[in-house]
């Protein structure tokens, strides 16, 4: 393999688009003279890229390095067989938000899985504003039949914090004047409760 490119017109992949004449007519002639090819790859598979990089190797690449990536694990590559595999990467890591922005769009949500308890806490917070989790416990108790240990509630909230779905602020009470810790959806929650 020579190299990655892509027919897509989508602007995120403007970066990997053989479209300068010079380089195309060595990169025609390097294929025609050896057994090298070029692959061509996705949207779709480069934001795959991006996300699966980020998140098993804990490097957020940018779009150049993920379309190789893209590229390595496309089904052209199967002919390779047992031949030892190079993959050099520039280096490059995500410097545009738009594109982290549209991965966490269009990270499967699906594959998010919650309990129904978890599910129910985030659309009581998604229901009424600035609420502790006493009151959470109370409403899934009342609104749903979920009677379930103070304690165990504590729990759900904590893990749906770790996860990212939630956030805990500390505000005044305006009945006591005392600081009060309630808990807000994050984006990711929005995200989940709208699928």
């Amino acid at each position: 393999i020579i190299g990655v490119t892509s027919n897509d017109p989508d602007p995120i992949l403007s970066e990997i688009k053989g479209d300068n004449s010079l380089l195309r007519k060595y990169v025609e002639e390097l294929i025609r003279d050896t057994r090298h090819s070029i692959v061509y790859v996705s949207r779709s598979g480069v934001l795959s890229a991006i996300e699966y990089m980020a998140r098993e190797e804990g490097l957020p690449i940018d779009v150049v390095n993920a379309s190789l990536v893209t590229g390595l694990f496309s089904a052209d590559l199967r002919v390779m067989g047992t031949e030892n595999t190079v993959l050099v990467f520039t280096g490059g890591m995500i410097s545009d938000p738009a594109v982290m922005k549209m991965i966490l769009r269009e990270s499967k949500m699906d594959r998010i899985i919650l309990g129904f308890t978890k599910e129910k806490i985030l659309e009581i917070l998604l229901e009424e504003e600035n609420i502790p989790v006493y009151r959470i416990w109370k409403r899934l108790a009342k609104k749903y039949g979920i009677k379930i240990s103070l304690r165990a509630v504590y729990n759900h909230i904590r893990d749906l914090e770790k996860r990212g779905f939630i956030r805990s602020e500390i505000i005044k009470d305006e009945s006591t004047g005392r600081p009060r810790k309630i808990y807000v959806l994050n984006n990711i929650a929005f995200e989940f409760l709208k699928r």
